[in-house]
């Protein structure tokens, strides 16, 4: 008997929100301080972790070090006294009259990054090694003082706003069970039982490089920057393999958890080859109480669809993988999509139930002359 898996894939883009930004008049002489960091999303707006720190450059007019140079690459943490996040190692203050522009980035310190004025640089991150999230902001242009954020009506702390944008992807994967059980009317009732032994995850780019520049610069506000082409990172020719977490019986009405949230380099998903999944699966079969049949073997899906060509900057997929133990998936051979209910105790096989097609060959006629002498 065949044995399929079905392979579904879900993608659910995380695309940032619009943030107002009111300002209000403060004393110019005040320390530089930064605003409570977000890493926002449409879905959700996260607050920046206190335990965690960014690096921030600054440029300003007026300076006299190199290239503008205000604050080179200054790590900033959180102040729990003065609810505030300020420049370790030192205190810097607003000038009298010249404007000042900052850019963050996070984690604090990471090597592999360049931050110019108009540029932003990763070059040969090695993401599977680093397995953390990787963030810019946007660029806070033309500030001469500290300023307070409104996010839905709720003002955060007076600072700098820093709003960070994700630089890689994220993805997981799913399993589901779609049924293990079926009663027929003529008595006949199966189970299954099925079994993941292993999940693994191959021909994912680890390593690459990308750039991002600003197209233009207003003389105040918050500047995006502009992504990559196709909004993917350029891979070296690294790949590596994930393992996966999932390793025992499966059963209907439960997600599992086959390969937990990773974060990965944004690439091009490769039609046919590249980036894959592979499942081993056992799947023993009862008949009326009797063991009929068991099967061990490998199900691979190779992770690109039309509707899903890449892991793009800035985005979170979500994989569901449903394994079926037969040659039906449960829905009578139509397509499973979302809102699709299969009865995991009573699906519709009617597309996978044996049956025979009949037929005799005809006679094979040959022409034969003989005496037959009496």
């Amino acid at each position: 008997m065949k044995k399929i898996l079905v392979f579904i894939s879900v993608a659910a883009l995380l695309a940032a929100s619009c943030t107002k930004v009111e300002q209000k008049s403060l004393v110019k002489d005040s320390p530089i301080t930064f605003q409570t960091a977000r890493a926002l999303t449409k879905a959700t707006g996260t607050m920046f972790p206190v335990d965690q720190t960014f690096s921030v450059y600054a440029w300003s007019a007026a300076s006299v070090l190199a290239e503008n140079i205000f604050m080179d690459n200054v790590t900033v943490a959180y102040n729990t006294t003065d609810n505030a996040w300020v420049p370790q190692g030192s205190t810097y203050y607003w000038p009298k009259n010249a404007s000042v522009d900052f850019q963050a980035y996070y984690p604090a310190g990471l090597a592999g990054i360049t931050v110019k004025a108009d540029k932003l640089s990763y070059t040969n991150i090695d993401v599977k090694t680093l397995q953390q999230d990787i963030m810019y902001s946007d660029k806070a242009v033309g500030y001469t003082n500290n300023v307070n954020e409104v996010e839905d009506g709720v003002n955060a702390n007076e600072g700098v706003p820093v709003i960070f944008r994700h630089a890689l992807s994220k993805v997981k994967f799913i399993v589901e069970l779609t049924y293990n059980h079926k009663e027929e009317a003529d008595g006949t009732v199966t189970d299954w039982e099925v079994t993941v032994n292993n999940v693994a995850l191959d021909g994912i780019y680890t390593t690459g490089s990308a750039e991002f520049n600003l197209a233009s610069t207003p003389a105040t506000g918050l500047v995006a920057w502009e992504k990559p082409a196709g909004n993917v990172w350029t891979p070296t020719s690294d790949v590596a393999s994930f393992a996966g977490s999932l390793s025992g019986n499966v059963v209907p009405g439960t997600d599992y958890e086959a390969v937990g949230e990773l974060y990965v380099l944004p690439q091009n998903l490769t039609s046919g080859a590249g980036q894959k999944l592979t499942v081993n699966v056992t799947i023993k079969t009862t008949r009326n109480g009797v063991d009929v049949l068991s099967e061990t073997f490998n199900r691979t899906a190779y992770l690109y669809t039309a509707s899903l060509p890449a892991w793009e900057i800035n985005h979170v997929y979500t994989y569901r993988l449903l394994l079926s133990p037969t040659a039906s998936n449960g829905n009578g051979g139509s397509p499973i999509g979302p809102g699709t209910t299969i009865d995991p105790s009573d699906p519709d096989l009617s597309d996978a139930v044996i049956t025979f097609d009949p037929a005799v060959d005809g006679w094979q006629g040959v022409g034969v002359e003989t005496t037959i002498e009496l």
